[in-house]
């Protein structure tokens, strides 16, 4: 009784093997690349606005986001030596923004090693 199954099992391992590495290849195949940095989130936003902003950061198509704040925008995709992290962009326990003042929130993709998105944030005076 046991034999009939074991070949059973031998032929689908062997027939599933190399489907499941053909749907792998498929997969990366049509996976959509991330866009470039200058291409993403244009413009200003005030600081109260950050939080809506940080939603925006959320549709980037980059696995593991980290968010970085800079005073000033970086020139490439690389990460600059004087970021501050945030934390997690899909962390659960949130964002430190208390220290958020005007410069720019960085998206900072942990396995591609570069920028993917910048958000300029400017700090507008409240006046009662």
């Amino acid at each position: 009784m046991i034999q009939p199954l074991r070949r059973a099992h031998q032929w689908i391992m062997t027939v599933l093997a190399p489907v499941l590495a053909a749907i792998f290849t498929a997969g990366l195949a049509v996976r959509h690349p991330s866009p470039p940095l200058t291409e993403l989130l244009p413009g200003r936003v005030s600081a109260e606005n950050v939080s809506e902003e940080l939603r925006s950061l959320k549709k980037v198509l980059a696995p593991d986001l980290l968010v970085y704040w800079v005073r000033t925008a970086p020139s490439d995709a690389t990460l600059p030596p004087d970021a501050r992290l945030l934390g997690s962009l899909y962390g659960a326990q949130g964002l430190d923004l208390s220290q958020v003042t005007s410069g720019h929130l960085l998206a900072y993709s942990i396995p591609d090693r570069r920028v993917v998105a910048c958000v300029a944030v400017r700090t507008e005076v409240r006046r009662p």
